[in-house]
């Protein structure tokens, strides 16, 4: 149904979504500050002096907990894989005044939990809540799932179209759903192909703990080429900042990697799934643009260039005919070969002939 709703666009779903989406978070955080108030010294754990005692007193052993609260910290990277669809400002004031301190009110709430009744270690997020709000919450939270998956959908839309500008993917038809938003696009090869995907992992992982291990290495793994791109951005790009943002991509570089080696322990229990399809898209995307640019080539090697062949048109005019021809052309230069075939064959040439090329300009 996800799927199906899809070319609708984002604003239609945005609106039906964004209500469920507030209730959620909200209730996320009402069930944290009910558990928090019951063991107030969960507090403690915004002092950070208490991940460095952890970490000293189970020296290198210490990174392999990493593995299994990675799905803590991940989430934010599909709020910033709208950015093509919502801007940046919007999805900043979203995470760090709403989403953010509602997600760590509830963590903090599932911390006191287990700190006063440790056999809820099992399933802190359900046995967090209230006897009398458990059915709704888990309704709730079938549908909060539901919408999370959107916004990993729409990302995948706003990524593809960039794909496809950049010349590492086919062209694809991409559907503009709304005449105000340029950044509202739907799809529908990269909505049907997801599709066919999801459905396949589920058969294959059947439970929600396998997926959670393939998605535990790709989030982390996501998250350190981040931080690599981030740097090579600020070297190449922000001179003036770079003294501050280098540093502190190390920093961040350390983190990510022990959250990619905890969970490159669970290589064999599904993590490799994410990793192979990793590196079949990326060689997949690589040959494209490198096949891209080989043709590109011997059509500028095997082409003729416009500055040599309009000045031959004049020297031996072939025979006009009215109306107007348009030859799409990827390489300005050189004369169109869909040009030079109509010469070539029907020896004429429409009254005017108009080269097209599409750019799409980097500005929103």
């Amino acid at each position: 149904m996800v799927f199906a709703a899809q070319r609708f666009g984002t604003e239609k779903i945005g609106k039906a979504f964004g209500p469920i989406t507030s209730v959620w978070f909200i209730s996320l955080a009402a069930i944290g500050i009910y558990n928090i108030v019951d063991a107030p010294e969960v507090l403690k754990a915004f002092n950070p002096w208490w991940a460095i005692r952890f970490f000293m007193e189970h020296s290198w052993h210490g990174i392999f907990i990493l593995g299994a609260v990675v799905l803590a910290v991940t989430g934010g990277e599909a709020l910033y894989a709208d950015m093509g669809h919502f801007g940046a400002k919007p999805i900043r004031h979203a995470w760090y005044f709403f989403v953010l301190p509602c997600l760590v009110l509830n963590y903090l709430g599932q911390g006191a939990l287990v700190l006063n009744h440790p056999e809820a270690l099992k399933n802190p997020f359900f046995e967090a809540v209230p006897p009398w709000a458990l059915y709704p919450k888990l309704i709730l939270a079938t549908i909060a799932a539901v919408i999370a998956s959107q916004s990993v959908i729409t990302g995948a839309f706003s990524v593809s179209r960039q794909a496809m500008q950049l010349g590492y993917i086919p062209r694809m038809r991409i559907k503009h759903t709304s005449h105000d938003t340029i950044g509202q696009i739907y799809i529908p090869g990269i909505n049907w192909g997801i599709a066919v995907m999801v459905i396949g992992l589920v058969l294959a992982f059947r439970s929600s703990s396998n997926l959670a291990v393939a998605y535990g290495i790709s989030v982390s793994a996501t998250m350190l080429i981040d931080t690599l791109l981030l740097a090579l951005v600020a070297r190449s790009l922000w001179p003036k900042a770079r003294n501050w943002i280098l540093p502190l991509c190390v920093v961040f570089f350390i983190i990510d990697l022990g959250f990619v080696i905890a969970n490159g322990a669970k290589l064999l229990q599904g993590a490799w799934f994410p990793v192979v399809l990793g590196i079949f898209l990326f060689t997949m995307m690589r040959t494209w643009r490198r096949g891209r640019e080989l043709l590109r080539d011997e059509i500028r090697k095997d082409g003729i260039r416009l500055d040599t062949f309009l000045p031959g048109l004049m020297l031996a005019p072939p025979v006009r005919v009215p109306g107007t021809a348009v030859f799409l052309t990827a390489a300005p230069p050189v004369a169109p070969h869909a040009l030079m075939r109509n010469l070539k064959h029907n020896k004429v040439l429409r009254a005017r002939n108009v080269f097209l090329r599409v750019d799409a300009l980097p500005r929103p």
